[in-house]
């Protein structure tokens, strides 16, 4: 999603109104969309604030995701608008005292013609700027979110890691990249309010230890190879390349938009063929230069530190230690 395309305008009366003060944060919470509707309720015992009702169809949802992910990057102060039928929402963020965030949730009420937008209700409060991260998965951004992509293709978060996401689609592939941008393009993903549901328990193997090493955040760029599910360990990007263990292009997860993840029968292929003989490669090369590649991948010295490395890191996944990390086949194999 295009971020620069929001519109974070925020009408005079969000400014100068009264708001009423709470001692402690509200909560939030959203209900399953009913007639094309999707309801936030804000709960507080001190606060009178009615449920904001956001249309599902124009996806009003975006705007507080990427304010969300503002605040998560301390980019306040930040502002969003959630559209209502006849009046507007707005949530407001900016540094309060002593190292806390002062939030505003502001209702108005469109002027006629050219008339300004009057203020309808106003609540304030403020939270430990550390609290914040809290605070925000109870926001319709978090893990468990879901989104929809240009194709209409639907996605839920399972996890995250500052802009580096990983998302489960409807054809039950996992892929993992960076929210905003591919390739230095924008990627336009759209909150809706319901998606795929993500079993962890229905993973096959390599997808359940990729997730692991996914959360455990042990590669240094967050590649975790898709075909064999073990970790790119390389600490500069000019160096990621092929898998060290499969030889699966692990560079196209930060480079190329269409990369080969995009369609799941590439990577089943891919690992059937690595479940065989231990390379994401076919079992005859096509040309010479493949048949070079393939008979270093394949040396019976390589192979067989291959596989000690990946029995390496099974064993760290029982007792992890991100001090404390598996050899890479080629350092080993440098010796």
């Amino acid at each position: 999603m295009d971020i620069s395309r929001l519109d974070f305008a925020l009408p005079d009366a969000c400014v100068t109104g009264k708001a009423a003060t709470l001692a402690s944060p509200p909560a939030f919470s959203l209900s399953h969309p009913e007639a094309g509707w999707i309801r936030l309720a804000i709960e507080h015992p001190d606060a009178d604030f009615p449920p904001v009702m956001m249309s599902k169809v124009f996806s009003p949802l975006a705007p507080l995701w990427a304010w969300s992910l503002a605040l998560a990057w301390g980019m306040e102060p930040a502002s969003c608008r959630i559209d209502e039928e006849g009046s507007a929402v707005y949530l407001i963020a900016k540094a309060g005292t002593e190292g806390r965030l002062s939030f505003t949730l502001v209702r108005t009420q469109y002027g006629c013609r050219n008339e300004p937008e009057r203020l309808l209700q106003a609540l304030t409060w403020e939270v430990q700027a550390e609290t914040v991260r809290a605070l925000l998965p109870l926001l319709p951004i978090g893990v468990g979110s879901c989104f929809i992509d240009e194709q209409g293709r639907r996605a839920r978060l399972v996890h995250r890691n500052r802009r580096r996401w990983v998302l489960c689609w409807e054809d039950g592939r996992l892929s993992e990249g960076d929210c905003f941008y591919q390739d230095h393009r924008p990627v336009r993903r759209w909150p809706v309010a319901e998606g795929p549901v993500f079993d962890e328990a229905a993973l096959d193997a390599i997808d359940r230890r990729r997730l692991a090493f996914m959360r455990l955040g042990v590669s240094p760029y967050g590649v975790v190879c898709p075909c064999c599910g073990y970790p790119c360990m390389d600490d500069d990007p000019a160096d990621i390349y092929a898998c060290d263990i499969c030889d699966w292009p692990v560079w196209t997860l930060l480079c190329d938009k269409d990369f080969p993840e995009t369609d799941p029968l590439e990577i089943l292929k891919a690992r059937t063929l690595f479940l065989q003989h231990g390379d994401c490669h076919a079992q005859e090369p096509k040309s010479a230069q493949e048949a070079n590649v393939l008979r270093h991948l394949r040396a019976p010295q390589r192979m067989a530190m291959a596989q000690m490395v990946m029995a390496e890191w099974d064993d760290w996944l029982a007792n992890p230690d991100l001090d404390h990390t598996p050899e890479p086949v080629w350092m080993r194999m440098s010796r």
